[in-house]
């Protein structure tokens, strides 16, 4: 059975607009002691400027703000986006369950 693809993209946006809730769920050092999955780290043992960006905004989602800051300096920048494009994708589900409902 294939998936239509409006039927995907509502799956899909579903699950972006309720992965803050997740995340809030798993708790700030969730991902803290893990496996690295940088690439550049596992690699040539370097730190790409993306390291450390996850448990940053791990951290940031919840309000540890020095602790965020500490993993990536990035995460001042990546923070706002990604909240933006958050609430670009809820208010695209909410504006698609009005036409619809």
């Amino acid at each position: 059975m294939i998936i239509s693809s409006t039927k995907f993209k509502i799956v899909l946006s579903i699950v972006v607009v309720t992965t803050p809730a997740v995340l809030l769920i798993l708790g700030p050092n969730f991902f803290d002691n893990g496996p690295t999955i940088c690439l550049s780290k596992l690699i040539i043992e370097k730190d790409c400027p993306g390291c450390g960006i996850t448990r940053a905004v791990q951290h940031s989602i919840h309000g540890e703000w020095k602790t965020a800051y500490e993993y990536n300096k990035l995460v001042l920048i990546v923070g706002p986006i990604l909240f933006i494009l958050w609430l670009k994708e809820l208010l695209n589900l909410i504006k698609f369950f009005r036409e619809k409902g």
